[in-house]
């Protein structure tokens, strides 16, 4: 039974790893559906256990723990109870039995397409043996391995899917790699899982004119149920990566499927065990496998090779649980990440990409932990600078010194070289175009900001932050209905969003609406109680609509914060801006100033603070922002 079939009111799809029910589609692994597709073939008499691991698992040793994880899946798929089974009844200690009816669906034949192939190129016989991705135990190298030999077949079939013959396949321009599932009750390892779809993400990054989802857009599908259209939909991506890991002592077994997204068609898959040694070189052998399996007509060109940046096992796992910390965007994640950055290092004192996380860390801390500037960014300087030594050609590291440079030495002209180097080098990385459209703003080129923000959301369209920043400049342009659009996606992404609440209240007030305003920045502090940023909102809030005395409170609270940990001067200036009150709005300018909060920037071309630039206090001040020696 290879073709679609009935299952009680389920239709199975096999070749798709799919399952229909009044037309919605949820997606099986591919060893769910070979497990299920057993069971049918024998359904109504008992299939024992050695027959179906022999069955699905025919050329690798596995316990029956994966096969009890596979009828798990199932049962929780089809909301079959073990203990009055609808669908799959357990036979104890002999096997399992398919209960419900089952019934082939007759469908038309349809032959595959003739493969074009040149003269030169000789086809694979049918009866020739297919290497298969599943042979030795891993060496202590196997998480980098892993994600390499990944990034090896799919970078493959990309590059052949988008360069093949008119005609020959549909092109696709852009993908998703969602988090791997950790197939493991210890979730002390699910950094493993996401660190090897990152690596996956940023090696396909490196195909030209392909675009890329950010990882911390993915991040979102983490150990969720998928509709591949769906999530295609939501994240712009023709194509999805999924993918499961399942780690047993030294030993790895990964399942990853490459979908169409735009009609759930399954493009390849495969399931593989390697050694460390043998990965690597095999890597160019499976690659022609794939393309052959495609039954494309290759272009001259050729897909680019797989970048390394350790070979040191150790190092690069504690690189995957750095980035796995900061990426959560936390006080505790962002600390602790530098912990393990500074621990790969010390395994590889050349890994460039270990310094550049470390670089990353160190740009956050005032931002997320309150450290001031001047504590913070020289180290982060100093990683950055580390990092490109080791390897020029790093886009997180242009991108981290670009930050530095911006925020601490305000050099606009040195840190937007950076941003642009680090988007030529890599044009997928959101980051760098989100940061880049921060300087642009700061430096009053609202269109080519308003440009770079879009990108950035386009390369990661789920991040709140991204959003927040688009939805501002949408409402300053007066641009209500895009700001609308962009507030309500965050609103429906997270509805107890304290940055959501915050676009929504800028939003109102530029729309003069200042009970809805109110109303926004209340929820922010309701959702964030004691947050700077929630005190913020509201000390912007309460001098636009006629609080006066509130706003003057919230300074006075700021101020005071200010004396037991890092408050940015720059916060309390615009708030007495907002009152209009220019002595204390210069005196925390000043004070910014002598601290390099990087926020004093933004009081050039601020409309806020547009008051003050007729008194010859400020003029000074502007005379006294200059880069760092």
């Amino acid at each position: 039974m290879n073709g679609e079939f009935q299952l009680g009111p389920w239709l199975v799809q096999p070749r798709l790893n799919s399952i229909v029910l009044d037309g919605q589609s949820v997606r099986l692994e591919p060893k769910v559906m070979q497990v299920l597709v057993c069971l049918a073939r024998g359904a109504g008499d008992v299939v024992e256990k050695e027959q179906l691991i022999r069955s699905v698992w025919p050329d690798t040793f596995v316990s029956d723990d994966a096969l009890t994880r596979c009828i798990s899946e199932l049962r929780k798929t089809f909301e079959d109870d073990a203990r009055e089974s609808r669908f799959i009844q357990t036979i104890p200690k002999i096997g399992y039995r398919l209960v419900a009816p089952v019934k082939e669906v007759a469908r038309p034949a349809v032959e595959p397409p003739a493969l074009r192939v040149e003269p030169e190129t000789e086809a694979p016989s049918r009866d020739a043996p297919v290497p298969t991705a599943v042979s030795q135990p891993l060496s202590p190298a196997w998480a980098f391995a892993g994600a390499a030999v990944i990034l090896a077949l799919l970078a493959a079939t990309l590059w052949f899917h988008r360069h093949s013959a008119s005609g020959s396949k549909e092109s696709i321009d852009s993908i998703a790699v969602l988090p791997f599932a950790n197939g493991t009750p210890d979730h002390g390892i699910d950094y493993l899982s996401d660190g090897i779809a990152m690596s996956v993400s940023n090696g396909l990054s490196r195909i030209p004119h392909l675009k890329v989802i950010s990882q911390a857009s993915t991040s979102y599908y983490r150990a969720q149920s998928i509709n591949p259209t769906l999530v295609g939909e939501q994240l712009g991506a023709q194509a999805l990566v999924t993918g499961r890991m399942v780690k047993k002592g030294e030993d790895l077994l990964i399942d990853v499927e490459l979908i169409n997204a735009r009609d759930n068609r399954h493009l390849w898959g495969a399931e593989y065990q390697h050694s460390a040694a043998e990965v690597l070189p095999l890597e160019e052998e499976i690659a022609r496998d794939i393309i052959t399996n495609l039954q494309t007509r290759a272009s001259p060109a050729s897909p680019p090779p797989v970048k390394r940046h350790t070979s040191n096992s150790e190092a690069y796992q504690l690189y995957l649980q750095g980035r796995y910390l900061w990426n959560r965007r936390t006080p505790e994640g962002i600390a602790k990440s530098i912990g393990y950055f500074q621990q790969a290092i010390a395994k590889d004192p050349q890994d460039a990409l270990a310094f550049a996380g470390l670089a990353d860390a160190y740009n956050l801390l005032s931002e997320y932990n309150s450290v001031p500037p001047r504590e913070a960014f020289p180290k982060a300087k100093a990683a950055a600078l580390t990092a490109l030594t080791l390897d020029d050609s790093l886009a997180e590291a242009h991108t981290s010194l670009a930050m530095v440079k911006n925020a601490y030495d305000w050099n606009a002209e040195g840190a937007e070289a950076e941003f642009r180097r680090s988007i030529a080098l890599d044009p997928n990385y959101a980051t760098a175009h989100h940061w880049y459209s921060l300087l642009l703003a700061a430096s009053g080129r609202e269109e080519e900001a308003r440009n770079e923000a879009q990108k950035a959301s386009e390369l990661d369209p789920l991040s709140l932050i991204i959003k927040t920043n688009l939805a501002k400049m949408y409402s300053r342009e007066k641009r209500f209905d895009d700001a609308q659009k962009i507030v309500q996606k965050m609103l429906d992404m997270d509805p107890r969003s304290p940055l959501a609440f915050a676009s929504a209240g800028n939003l109102h007030l530029e729309q003069g609406n200042c009970p809805a305003a109110l109303a926004d920045f209340a929820k922010m502090e309701e959702v964030a109680p004691g947050n700077v940023d929630s005190l913020m909102g509201l000390g912007e809030v309460y001098p636009r609509c006629g609080e006066k005395e509130k706003a003057l409170a919230i300074a006075e609270k700021l101020e005071a914060l200010s004396k037991k940990q890092y408050v940015g001067p720059s916060s309390i200036a615009l708030i007495y801006a907002w009152l209009g009150d220019k002595d204390h709005t210069l005196a925390f300018l000043e004070k910014g100033l002598a601290l390099r909060d990087d926020g004093v920037l933004h009081a050039k071309n601020d409309p806020d603070c547009a008051f003050l630039r007729s008194d010859p206090r400020f003029q000074k001040y502007l005379q006294e922002i200059r880069p760092l020696n």
